[in-house]
């Protein structure tokens, strides 16, 4: 099976295997960057610029099962809230609060399943 567009060819099958890839391409992203000490900064500049955008077009054109959402999400947030990485990191938020407005006392992030209806929403 090929892809065209990063999306596979052949879109049959479990949704959930089928769309795997997006979980699997941010952890190798994210796994690129753990070597490091970033600070909250630059993780935060991270996930907004690169780890909320790698899945975009993807949710653009099909609709997820919520089970990849939640993947992406839960990468991301033990990304966020891990200091060593092999170890998980205590989460010290509910992800919904972290991902509020400045405004509203949050950080910012996407929630991504809010995100991607709304991208589908546009198609229609």
């Amino acid at each position: 099976m090929g892809t065209y567009l990063g999306i596979p060819e052949d879109i049959s099958g479990s949704k959930c295997k089928l769309f795997a890839f997006l979980k699997d391409k941010l952890m190798h992203r994210v796994n690129g960057w753990t070597w490091r000490w970033l600070s909250k900064g630059g993780k935060e500049v991270l996930i907004k610029s690169i780890l909320l955008a790698l899945p975009t077009y993807v949710m653009s054109t099909f609709l997820l099962p919520l089970e990849i959402c939640e993947n992406l999400a839960s990468a991301i947030a033990q990304f966020w809230w891990s200091s060593n990485p092999p170890k998980r990191g205590i989460h010290w938020s509910k992800w919904e609060k972290v991902c509020l407005p400045r405004e509203e006392g949050g950080i910012g992030f996407r929630m991504i399943h809010e995100f991607h209806l709304a991208l589908l929403a546009k198609q229609l």
